[in-house]
């Protein structure tokens, strides 16, 4: 077994303790799972009028906002292999 460190701040310790606590998990299997099951997201600069990068920037505030509005409903798609079928569903949602 290896022994990963991080550091947190107080305020994402707090939403971390949350998430796991709703979660039902110890921390040490939500961070498995979350290593696991999801995606590393890249950080992407993007220049205005580059229409491909501004989708993928709005499909990954999409994703924090679940994540921290709903993350019993975020961790459900990670588990369950959902996410994907999640993200293109948000892709083909019109802008009134």
């Amino acid at each position: 077994h290896r022994v990963i460190k991080t550091r947190l701040t107080e305020e994402e310790y707090a939403e971390f303790s949350e998430r796991v606590t709703l979660c039902k998990m110890s921390q040490a299997e939500f961070i498995r799972q979350a290593l696991i099951k999801s995606g590393i997201q890249p950080i992407i600069t993007v220049s205005p009028g580059n229409d491909e990068l501004l989708s993928a920037v709005g499909k990954l505030t999409a994703l924090n906002a679940l994540a921290i509005d709903n993350p019993l409903e975020y961790a459900r798609l990670v588990l369950d292999n959902e996410m994907q079928a999640w993200i293109d569903e948000e892709d083909s949602l019109e802008v009134w």
